[in-house]
């Protein structure tokens, strides 16, 4: 079965309603849709990868180093977003916020 990012169920059939939001945070959302989807999809392509052809020693190890590099790239993403959802001011009630 082919790994492919996918949208949700019934993505695409009508506009979303829009919502207030500031300018930065809607670029940053942009920011983080594209930087989510494009190591998901390299990913994705070295799974296939391996899948296909599991038994040649160098597009394994192409493979590998594409998925531990991207992976490494997610992580430092998840890093950085906590560390602004940190910055963002309190969490109304949330004791860990104080």
């Amino acid at each position: 079965m082919p790994i492919h990012p996918s949208e949700p169920p019934g993505a695409g059939d009508d506009r979303p309603t829009t919502i207030p939001c500031d300018p930065a945070l809607a670029a940053f959302l942009e920011r983080l849709d594209h930087d989510l989807r494009t190591p998901l999809g390299t990913m994705a392509a070295a799974v296939e990868l391996l899948r296909d052809d599991p038994s040649d020693p160098d597009l394994r190890a192409a493979s590998i180093a594409v998925l531990e590099r991207q992976i490494a790239r997610m992580h430092a993403l998840t890093h950085e977003l906590r560390g602004f959802s940190r910055r963002c001011g309190p969490r109304g009630g949330d004791a860990r916020s104080a």
